[in-house]
């Protein structure tokens, strides 16, 4: 009797562990923040400070903002959208690249680079009716080019005035420009612009007569078009990697080219195709970018390297294109755990969840219903080294 007893217990659990093995349970959601656009978007030197707001979504109440480390203060948060912050003055002293961060109480960041430009400054006393200035002196300079695309990349201004000698100098903003002797005659002189102000902006361009006169004209830096990119072939590589090609529009012949976060080395560019060269033995999913030196960038989603399979036999998302909910659906093989991420077309994270799986069906809902419309791709890896990628539209 006592050994049937015991025998009828053990077959109930063994039942019941069967039946909990069969579930699927999801371990962790997590709900990353994202930047859609900043204001202003170049910060000046020389102002005792800045208020910037950034525009996104998926901010938490306490989050925090840091301007290359430094913690400054949020003024205002709207909802999850909108946060004003206030950038001290003594952060943005001289010209350069900034890195501002966005941290939530959860520990979920987004980081973004802006530009700090050459605030404008007149070094002179306007003195146009001074009685050494000739009258001719109200026409403003010429310059050539007077709009330019931001390129990072010093370059030569001409400058057309009448009066211009030996003793004429010139700023941009506060700074003095070096003038190429041998150019300079009565009616022009040629200077360069340095790298670090071909940001975009307007820039004031000034002219100092030995006479304490000035005369000023504005030189417009404009962004570099982004880029964006059309086509990337072959869709994937063997083990011992090779080249590919990037088709698109508006490449810098300056741009750099990233598989992941390893940056690959260039055999040709120019402004619709650029050919790279992928080193051996990288076996994994990636986004391919190119990122052009004023920072603005375009990703592609680039096929598998290796034995990395394009896409499991049952993978299955419905609705696609999703609204609110996006459901996936496959078959394992065996157990496995499982992370789901969905990443914009520039590869930034907005969503992970991951899963404990049971072998056989499985299938689980993500919420996308705030998220805007557009193209996604939903990334699934396992912990065998699988992974596994595909196009999502939200509208």
């Amino acid at each position: 009797m006592r050994f049937s007893v015991m025998l009828l217990v053990s077959v109930v659990a063994m039942f019941a562990y069967q039946q909990l093995s069969a579930q699927s349970t999801t371990t962790a959601t997590i709900i990353l923040p994202y930047i859609t656009e900043i204001s202003p978007k170049n910060l000046t030197t020389g102002v005792d400070s800045t208020v910037v707001t950034i525009r996104g979504k998926n901010f938490q109440q306490g989050a925090k903002v840091f301007f290359n480390a430094r913690l400054v203060n949020a003024i205002r948060a709207e909802g999850d959208s909108v946060l004003t912050v206030i950038v001290p003055g003594e952060l943005t002293l001289v010209p350069d690249i900034a890195f501002m961060l966005i941290e939530n109480p959860d520990r979920t960041r987004i980081g973004l680079r802006v530009a700090i430009v050459q605030g404008v400054h007149i070094p002179c006393r306007d003195t146009l009716n001074n009685r050494n200035s000739p009258a001719i002196f109200i026409l403003p300079p010429t310059l050539l080019p007077n709009v330019t695309t931001a390129s990072m990349s010093a370059f030569r201004l001409r400058v057309e005035a009448i009066g211009i000698t030996g003793n004429t100098r010139i700023f941009l903003g506060t700074r003095e420009l070096a003038i190429e002797a041998q150019t300079t005659s009565a009616n022009s002189l040629n200077t360069i612009i340095p790298s670090e102000f071909n940001l975009s902006g307007a820039y004031i361009i000034t002219l100092v007569y030995p006479w304490e006169s000035c005369l000023t004209a504005i030189l417009r830096i404009t962004e570099f078009p982004k880029p964006t990119i059309s086509r990337i072939v072959p869709s994937f590589l063997p083990i011992q990697g090779g080249r590919i090609i990037i088709t698109g529009l508006d490449f810098s012949t300056l741009a750099t080219v990233r598989l992941a976060t390893t940056t690959l080395a260039i055999a040709s560019i120019s402004t619709t195709q650029i050919i790279v060269i992928v080193p051996p033995n990288i076996s994994q999913s990636a986004f391919v970018t190119v990122t052009n030196p004023d920072g603005q960038f375009a990703s592609q989603v680039w096929g598998y390297i290796n034995n990395v399979a394009a896409q499991p036999p049952s993978l299955l998302l419905s609705p696609n294109p999703a609204h609110n909910t996006l459901t996936f659906t496959t078959t394992l093989n065996r157990a496995s755990h499982l992370r789901c991420t969905l990443r914009t077309t520039l590869g930034a994270v907005v969503m992970e969840e991951r899963h404990v799986a049971a072998a056989g069906d499985f299938s689980t809902a993500l919420d996308v219903s705030a998220f805007p419309s557009g193209i996604y791709f939903l990334e699934v890896s396992d912990d065998a080294g699988g992974r596994w990628m595909q196009k999502v539209v939200k509208y």
